[in-house]
């Protein structure tokens, strides 16, 4: 649900009814915040520095809110502001986005035998290589859609026509395709 804080007459209200502002920002903090840390963790390739990333995005929000700025869609917002702050640090440390060595998937399986272990390590080889393939636009559009945003969204995020889009999502997936059935 894309919940917007409206205007100051309802701060701190949500379609879903009456809560407090910590409590609305603790809900979309809930329902964005495991694909922000995600989407932060492979662009920065440090798991810690996301989660400290996301949660600096969230008190924007908070911070935003409390001045009674209107956000209108939520999850777009949260991943703007994520980017555009994981850029600035990317920028003072010098470093790059996306390192190849960066984690695809969420938790490994919790009992895979040994076959499948290997499996999967083939495979997640595989992708990364491919990743290192993309450039820097198709792979953001490709993580960020990857994240469940739309089209739309991203093109906003990202400054780009719609078009732009999904001709960067296309060379993605057209390169990763290649590159693991070669």
């Amino acid at each position: 649900m894309e919940d917007a804080l409206t205007g100051a007459g309802q701060l701190g209200q949500s379609r879903s009814g009456d809560r407090s502002l910590e409590g609305w920002v603790r809900d979309q903090f809930g329902e964005h915040g495991p694909g922000l840390r995600r989407y932060l963790m492979r662009m920065l390739g440090d798991a810690t520095l996301a989660e400290d990333l996301a949660q600096e995005v969230f008190l924007r929000l908070f911070e935003e809110a409390q001045k009674r700025n209107r956000v209108e869609k939520v999850r777009p917002w949260v991943f703007q502001v994520g980017h555009n702050i994981a850029i600035d640090h990317l920028r003072r440390s010098g470093k790059d986005a996306w390192p190849a060595q960066s984690e695809l998937m969420g938790e490994p399986d919790q009992s895979p035998n040994a076959e499948e272990l290997l499996l999967k390590a083939e495979r997640m080889a595989q992708v990364r290589q491919a990743l290192c393939l993309l450039s820097p636009q198709e792979r953001q559009v490709i993580e960020l859609r990857a994240e469940g945003l739309k089209y739309r969204e991203i093109a906003d995020l990202m400054g780009l026509q719609l078009s732009s889009v999904a001709t960067f999502l296309g060379r993605a997936v057209n390169k990763i395709a290649r590159q693991i059935h070669a």
